[in-house]
């Protein structure tokens, strides 16, 4: 499995990174190449191999990258070659990525390896300002520049978390590394006996035309993730066949939930 990360400069991405390489023996980096010059405390494929704008150019003409980015006036690009090597060591490889990036690489490798997307972000641009102060970036106006842009993209991710606690992000993506993996779905806070089978198929009428997907909401509780809200378009999303984005929020609301038949439910679903 790949596990992109994305969001606006500032927002934790190589931080959290960071931390869940720690555990050595489960996650591996897949370094991005750039042309950008090497910040302090990097180094070479820790988290970029850092090349020229003519090896860089030499490798998109050979056709070894999978996609390839402008961003702040430097190159970004993934190897598909260094992916296929990666991928030999059976863990679980993890990058950061750009928003536009992300989706031309899930395009283009999803044939070679299963992709998983998180975009955080955070509720305001001084939350990200004072971080990039923090890390003593020089122009952060240029580093802000994309915030909109960037913003904009956060409903083509699996995954929408708000990273104002970092360790609590952690927890919840090692979480949805894991619900991924089971193959598990996602249950209802409420029972199933609202459900109305005319309103899934017609979102699922307009997710198979090609129609944008809006964020449904889903949280924590007791190691199992659960609907918020969003519980027609989430089973409308499996008769389709697409991935509905999904966005992390707390939530103190559960009702008596029906786990049992909401599996056999979605079972038929998939059979539509």
């Amino acid at each position: 499995m790949l596990v992109i990360l994305s969001g606006c400069s500032g927002v934790g991405k190589n931080t959290i990174i960071s931390r869940l390489l720690v555990d050595m023996e489960k996650y591996e980096l897949l370094p991005t190449y750039t042309t950008r010059e090497m910040r302090e405390n990097e180094e070479q494929g820790k988290p970029y191999y850092f090349i020229s704008d003519e090896e860089f150019k030499g490798r998109l003409r050979d056709g070894e990258l999978y996609e390839s980015e402008i961003v702040h006036e430097h190159f970004y690009g993934t190897s598909r070659n260094l992916l296929l090597e990666k991928k030999k060591s059976k863990k679980i490889l993890i990058k950061d990525i750009d928003v536009k990036g992300t989706q031309n690489l899930v395009k283009l490798a999803k044939k070679d390896i299963d992709i998983l997307t998180f975009f955080l972000y955070v509720k305001s641009k001084d939350i990200l300002i004072e971080r990039l102060k923090g890390r003593g970036e020089k122009n952060i106006e240029l580093r802000l520049s994309r915030y909109d842009m960037e913003m904009q993209y956060a409903n083509q991710y699996s995954y929408i978390i708000d990273n104002e606690d970092m360790e609590k992000t952690i927890n919840i993506i090692e979480s949805l590394i894991a619900f991924e993996q089971s193959n598990n779905i996602l249950l209802p806070t409420e029972g199933i006996r609202d459900i109305n089978m005319e309103v899934v198929e017609k979102y699922a009428q307009s997710y198979r035309a090609g129609e944008d997907l809006s964020s449904i909401f889903i949280t924590e509780k007791n190691g199992k993730w659960y609907i918020v809200d969003g519980h027609h378009r989430y089973l409308a999303s499996i008769m389709a066949g697409v991935r509905i984005p999904k966005e992390v929020i707390e939530s103190k609301y559960f009702d008596k939930v029906e786990a049992y038949s909401w599996e056999d439910l979605v079972e038929e679903i998939k059979k539509i």
